[in-house]
């Protein structure tokens, strides 16, 4: 959704961001001078500060047979502070390396977005390059010391015709409950925005979320994250009194195909995630959604279990509205019991092709046998009515209560026919996973578990890890029996 490489425009900011006014400087033009090593200093190159011994490491008979594809390859992956003494290797090096230095732009401060206005009126070369420029990231938390100055509502009339070929637009912590209305008139001459995420931000209302979505009509990608609401704004339903001009508008142009959700599991959260799933089911721009993305963090615990019911309404009203265009699905709960089983609808997603979801399993829940697990996955399962699913991915977590801080032992994980489920929920569950709509699955990923303990990511003996993996191939035998069953290590779901 967003591109790997992203200049950082700031002012002693350290070895990892790149300030766009030195970078302008250092690499000059296309010429030989441009792409000059030489330095002074012995320990560093250039403003970046990168150590002398990044470079000379690969022998020039190697580095000559490398293809260029593969260097390329390599440096778009490169992080920051590697790309500008990179772009002074070589003559050939020099177009992908700059690309990549340009391709997004981060802005973290006041004085981050002072000198940037300050670069393009004065630096006709830093113009020409941020006119390639597809991202754009606006971080900015009001509350960090001596940082006080909004820039955000200014941003987009002053860069309009600077960033024409944007596409990209991430704003963290930006946004406030009331902006300038000229912030709004300047969205809209960003006329190439596809992609839009705001992550942490507080709203007046859901009117103003409206508001700065449809004044990209053309996106395609919507990621909310951590979106909340004033407290007591009051929902604005669909058919209020919006100018017929607006309604029209919006019916016509916006039509969305991505959906990153991400909620915090608290009070205020759960409020907005009414108000924003009650506009985005009756605007109906999700009904031609095809990737959706739903995920819940926060602590567990009894109130923690009791959102979470709360939570699952709204996906299920958002996977009712997308009906037979979705074709892709994640969803990701917090540290959940099997026992208060959280089980998304898919009646209505009749096309769907790829499902991930999470299983967590608790120690509490070994001493009962893996019963738990057996139910929760039929119950998940039985909703399935695509027949075009293709492929599965199951995120399975073992989860460690604080009153247990060591890792379960060979006793606690023992053989599966000492702690397996009864021959009837097993005979149920593999009914269900020879239905018909199965009959298309290609591969059925299981993730490795992963131990937690207190908040703390630990690392899993290798022998429990084997002993799940046994109980999972029973639990999935009709798709192990037929050779779907793969399983890889788990990415930490917190990141």
């Amino acid at each position: 959704m967003y591109t790997e490489s992203t200049s950082h425009v700031d002012e002693g900011v350290g070895a990892d961001q790149v300030d766009l006014k030195n970078a302008d400087n250092s690499l000059g033009s296309d010429s030989d001078e441009g792409l000059n090593t030489d330095s002074t200093d012995d320990d560093y190159i250039g403003p970046w500060r990168v150590p002398r011994s990044l470079h000379g490491s690969l022998p020039l008979d190697l580095s000559d047979r490398i293809p260029l594809e593969i260097i390329e390859s390599i440096i778009d992956c490169m992080v920051q502070a590697a790309l500008v003494p990179t772009a002074q290797v070589c003559r050939a090096w020099y177009p992908r390396a700059r690309h990549n230095l340009y391709s997004t732009i981060r802005l973290q401060s006041r004085r981050c977005y002072d000198l940037l206005v300050q670069q393009v009126r004065t630096s006709p070369r830093v113009k020409q390059r941020l006119a390639t420029t597809d991202g754009l990231i606006v971080t900015h938390f009001i509350e960090r010391k001596g940082d006080n100055i909004p820039f955000l509502d200014a941003l987009p009339l002053v860069f309009a015709d600077a960033l024409p070929a944007l596409r990209v637009l991430s704003i963290e912590g930006a946004l406030r409950p009331v902006m300038h209305p000229s912030f709004y008139l300047g969205l809209l001459q960003f006329k190439h925005i596809v992609s839009l995420r705001l992550s942490a931000v507080e709203l007046s209302n859901i009117t103003q979320l409206e508001r700065i979505i449809f004044a990209c009509p053309h996106v395609a990608e919507l990621g909310l994250d951590r979106v909340t609401l004033v407290s007591g704004a009051t929902p604005v339903r669909w058919g209020s009194s919006r100018p017929a001009h607006t309604r029209s508008r919006i019916a016509s142009t916006t039509s969305l195909r991505r959906l990153d959700f991400k909620l915090s599991l608290s009070s205020g959260s759960l409020l907005a995630s009414v108000s924003i799933v009650d506009w985005l089911v009756s605007s109906a721009i999700c009904t031609s959604l095809r990737d959706l993305e739903w995920a819940v963090r926060g602590p567990m615990g009894a109130i923690g279990h009791m959102k979470h019911g709360a939570f699952n309404a709204q996906l299920d009203r958002l996977l009712e509205t997308t009906g037979t265009s979705l074709s892709s699905f994640e969803e990701q709960w917090p540290g959940l019991s099997v026992g208060s089983v959280i089980v998304p609808n898919l009646v209505h997603n009749r096309a769907l092709r790829y499902w991930t979801f999470t299983v967590n399993i608790n120690r509490d829940q070994l001493e009962d046998g893996w019963s738990a697990v057996a139910t929760h996955l039929r119950m998940l399962l039985s909703t399935v009515r695509s027949y075009k699913l293709q492929c599965i991915t199951i995120r399975l977590g073992a989860i460690i209560r604080n009153e247990q801080p060591a890792l379960p032992n060979t006793k606690e994980l023992s053989p599966p026919q000492e702690r397996f489920v009864s021959r009837t929920q097993l005979r149920r569950l593999h009914n269900v996973m020879v239905q018909p709509y199965f009959g298309a699955l290609t591969a059925v990923h299981v993730a490795h578990p992963v131990f937690y303990h207190e908040g703390t990511r630990c690392k899993g003996n290798p022998r429990d890890a084997e002993n799940i993996r046994t109980d999972v191939q029973q639990l999935l035998g009709p798709w192990h029996d037929r050779g779907l069953v793969k399983f890889s290590h788990m990415p930490d779901p917190y990141v």
